[in-house]
């Protein structure tokens, strides 16, 4: 407060000093004058003027300037200093002109197993996201009833969560929150090795865990082995979309049969998907009814999809079920995930308003309301197959 070029300072230290007017010398009292003393005149006293703020403005207006230009100083030495990343390179760099290898992110974190134990689990249970799964038969003219009692196969392209291959702990983590090991078939040699690709696989025969396919074309005994894969659920969280025209009540009544059995609580699936190719005819929407009084009444979500295929994309598909060579590689580097998308913005929104305005129009009321079926509307989405876990 005592720096002279302190504004407030010279305010504080601005006085204001009234000039004193000097006393009139006091003469001999004449004891003859007579004259009243009141009519003597008096001079009235001078007004008071204010001080002159000229000299205070005046130094204000050049401390104002003394500040800007210290600033201005300031940001301009800021300025012309090098920066540390620019005195790393002009350190590193050499006549040569090649510049010093750029300093790599961390991509590692080797001190994950020193946390506590309540951190690393909570961690992993965030890992553990709501999942799409596709789900096929091994032939595409499956029919639930066999006549020699064998079960049927089913294939999925989908990678289980990367958490069950990491360690103990995330593995035990895992498989409380995937509780469903959902049997699969895999098939290790593909369609494209068949003379007909429509159809290569003939007849079907099973023994003990492994089955086999009579297959047509070149293989190592003639016929295509299947080895069995499981496919771990969360059957709370998960959606499992089948693929194809499942559109009876007896293909639908045995999947979901074969999930309560597999779960070990006895619940199923509590979300699930269709093509909307098996639900385009007349009467569709009647039988669907039908399945939400019954064998679906218990779903949390149900939802129909426009993929109307029968198999996943063939480069996806072929990574999903192989079991060695550079496929198997691949498909363990990337891994296959699918999703449910909105219609719009997608490439399915044009066949989403095919539908919807011709023979999916029977889902929907005169009020715009669509079927419910379980817990909850159904919803019209379209699935796509990525690369993911």
């Amino acid at each position: 407060m005592a720096d002279p070029e302190n504004a407030g300072y010279r305010l504080l230290s601005f006085e204001y000093k009234q000039p004193v007017k000097e006393a009139e010398p006091l003469g001999p009292v004449d004891i003859t004058d007579t004259t009243p003393k009141s009519a003597t005149t008096t001079p009235p006293p001078a007004t008071k003027e204010l001080p002159s703020l000229s000299s205070l403005m005046a130094s204000l207006q050049e401390i104002d300037g003394s500040i800007n230009h210290e600033q201005e100083t300031k940001v301009k030495a800021t300025a012309e200093e090098p920066t540390a990343a620019s005195a790393v390179v002009e350190e590193g760099s050499d006549d040569s002109g090649v510049a010093p290898p750029a300093v790599s992110l961390l991509t590692e974190f080797h001190l994950f197993g020193d946390l506590p134990t309540e951190l690393r689990l909570k961690i992993w249970d965030l890992t553990f996201l709501p999942r799409v799964v596709e789900l096929r038969p091994t032939r595409p003219n499956y029919s639930p009833s066999h006549d020699d009692g064998r079960r049927p196969q089913w294939q999925s392209g989908c990678s289980n969560p990367a958490a069950l291959s990491v360690c103990a702990e995330a593995r035990a983590m895992a498989l409380e929150h995937f509780r469903t090991a959902f049997p699969l078939a895999c098939i290790t040699s593909t369609p494209a090795q068949s003379p007909d690709p429509l159809n290569p696989y003939l007849r079907y025969s099973a023994g003990g865990d492994t089955g086999h396919y009579s297959f047509t074309g070149p293989s190592a005994d003639g016929r295509a082995r299947l080895l069995r894969r499981t496919l771990y659920v969360s059957p709370d969280e998960d959606t499992v979309c089948l693929l194809g025209q499942d559109s009876d009540f007896a293909r639908l009544s045995h999947v979901m049969r074969l999930f309560q059995e597999a779960d070990p609580k006895g619940l199923g699936i509590a979300r699930l998907g269709l093509s909307v190719r098996g639900w385009g005819y007349g009467g569709s929407a009647v039988m669907m009814k039908g399945l939400g009084r019954t064998i679906l009444r218990d779903l949390e979500q149900l939802v129909l999809f426009m993929y109307g295929e029968h198999k996943p994309p063939p480069e996806w598909r072929e990574r999903g079920a192989a079991l060695g060579g550079e496929q198997l590689e691949a498909f363990r580097r990337t891994g296959n995930c699918c999703e449910l998308v909105p219609c719009e913005g997608s490439s399915a929104w044009l066949a989403y308003k095919v539908w919807s305005g011709g023979k999916g129009r029977q889902f929907w009321d005169d009020d715009g309301n669509i079927l419910r079926v379980g817990r909850n509307e159904i919803r019209i989405m379209d699935l796509e197959f990525k690369d993911g876990w």
